[in-house]
């Protein structure tokens, strides 16, 4: 039971005990907890305090309120190293998740300027367009936008992408493995379209992030443009002083 007496809010000692329930394994991932009027009178508070507690817990990633059904202990996020260059397959097979992927679209276009201007080729050149909702599990975590030039990568289309590595796929056929890469991230409202595909409300928090990687050889191979579920990942880097 929560202390009246103590100086500690009650608010707080309740998000503690359900804090505990839920890394303890009590509850678990997916299991909804208790309602708002069932927690306040098992615990004699008032429903603004119960508020207020879930509502920390949200915010920090551990439940998860889904409207007309109640509130569920979140699953547990995915950590990714920004130090690392990784691919989806390798992030998810290093977290026990088995990975897989539905293709949108994938064929070829002609390159438009933030394209042209990443792979470093003429605004209009052919490149291969690979789109994919990459799922963990079966659930969708991540879309993903990749584009390649044309040439030498034409061979992909023949390929089903729906259950393969691109990288693992490139070094096999082509011999290019990523070596570097340059990524910018944003915090975004999720627009509808990429909403429907990950699962989420529109509107949603969500993780908006560019890369450009390069190759062995120094070349640039890949633009990607890719939505993150921010309620499923968290990014970590190191920092050093100088």
């Amino acid at each position: 039971m929560l202390n009246a007496n103590s100086p500690i809010p009650l608010y707080y000692q309740l998000k503690s005990y359900l804090q505990d329930q839920i890394l303890q394994g009590l509850l678990k991932p997916g299991e909804r907890i208790p309602t708002e009027k069932e927690l306040g009178e098992r615990f004699k508070i008032s429903r603004t305090t119960v508020r207020q507690a879930i509502g920390d817990l949200i915010n920090e990633g551990l439940l998860v309120r889904v409207h007309g059904k109640g509130t569920f202990v979140a699953q547990p996020r995915i950590q990714q190293h920004l130090g690392l260059l990784t691919s989806f397959t390798q992030d998810m097979e290093a977290h026990h998740r088995t990975p897989s992927s539905q293709v949108l679209q994938f064929e070829v276009l002609p390159a438009p300027p933030p394209v042209a201007r990443a792979l470093q080729i003429k605004i209009g050149t052919a490149v291969i367009m690979l789109k994919r909702v990459r799922l963990a599990d079966g659930q969708p975590l991540a879309l993903e936008i990749a584009y390649l030039p044309e040439e030498p990568f034409r061979p992909l289309l023949d390929l089903d992408m729906s259950q393969r590595s691109l990288y693992a796929t490139l070094k096999a056929h082509f011999g290019v493995e990523p070596q570097r890469a340059l990524q910018q991230m944003e915090a975004v409202a999720c627009p509808a379209e990429e909403a429907r595909f990950l699962q989420v409300n529109k509107g949603s928090p969500i993780l908006h992030i560019f890369r450009t990687t390069f190759d062995q050889s120094g070349r640039p191979f890949e633009f990607v443009e890719s939505y993150y579920r921010s309620d499923r990942f968290f990014f970590t880097i190191e920092i050093w002083s100088r």
